[in-house]
C-alpha cells in the first residue's frame, strides 16, 4: 500500500509506505524514504501518539475536540439531509447554522462520495437559474434507515455520558 504521508492506517504485518516528507525512523531522519513498516513498528512509535492529553495543553484539547466533531460528521450530514435534498454549500451551512459543525469543503465533499458509494445518498446534477448546474444530494432508504440506527446510538451515548460527566457538572 503506497500512501502519500507515513502515519497509522490500515497496516497489517507488512506494508510498504512512501513517505512524502521526512520520517522518523529509529531516532533519525530519512526525506523521501521508503520505509518497511511492521505491525511492532507501528504499535511501538504509536505509544505517543496514544498518551493521554497533557490537561495543561490547549493545543490538545482542540486535536479531542476536533477529534470528536470529525467523529459525528456522518451522523450530521445525514441529518442535515433529513427533511430532503441539499447541494454541498447548502449541507455546509447547514451544518454551521444548526450544530456549530465548521467544515470544509475538502472534508465534506468526499464523505459525500463515500456515502454514495456505500448507497446511503444519491445525487443528481440540476441546473440553477444562475447558471451553473449544482450537485444536489438526498438520503436513499438505506440512508434513512442508517440515520434512524446512529440517532439511536447517539442518544444511548449521549445521555449515558451526561450521567457520567454529571459530577464533572457539579464540580464547577
Amino acid at each position: 500500500m503506497r500512501t502519500g504521508r507515513c502515519g497509522l492506517g490500515k497496516l497489517n504485518k507488512l506494508r510498504d509506505v512512501g513517505c512524502s516528507g521526512r520520517a522518523d525512523f529509529h531516532g533519525g531522519s530519512i526525506p523521501r524514504a521508503r520505509v518497511l513498516l511492521t505491525t511492532r513498528y507501528l504499535v511501538i512509535h504509536s505509544i505517543d501518539i496514544m498518551k493521554p492529553a497533557n490537561t495543561g495543553d490547549p493545543e490538545q484539547s482542540d486535536k479531542w475536540e476536533v477529534q470528536l466533531r470529525k467523529g459525528c460528521l456522518e451522523l450530521a450530514i445525514l441529518a442535515a439531509l433529513w427533511n430532503g435534498r441539499l447541494y454541498g454549500l447548502e449541507i455546509l451551512r447547514r451544518l454551521e447554522s444548526e450544530s456549530d459543525l465548521i467544515v470544509s469543503e475538502g472534508t465534506v465533499y468526499p464523505l459525500l462520495s463515500r456515502l454514495k458509494a456505500t448507497g446511503l445518498v444519491r445525487s443528481e446534477w440540476v441546473e440553477s437559474e444562475g447558471g451553473h448546474p449544482r450537485k444536489y444530494y438526498a438520503l436513499t432508504a438505506a440512508g434513512k434507515q442508517r440515520a434512524l440506527e446512529m440517532n439511536e446510538v447517539w442518544a444511548r451515548f449521549s445521555s449515558s455520558m451526561s450521567k457520567l460527566l454529571a459530577s464533572v457538572r457539579k464540580g464547577r
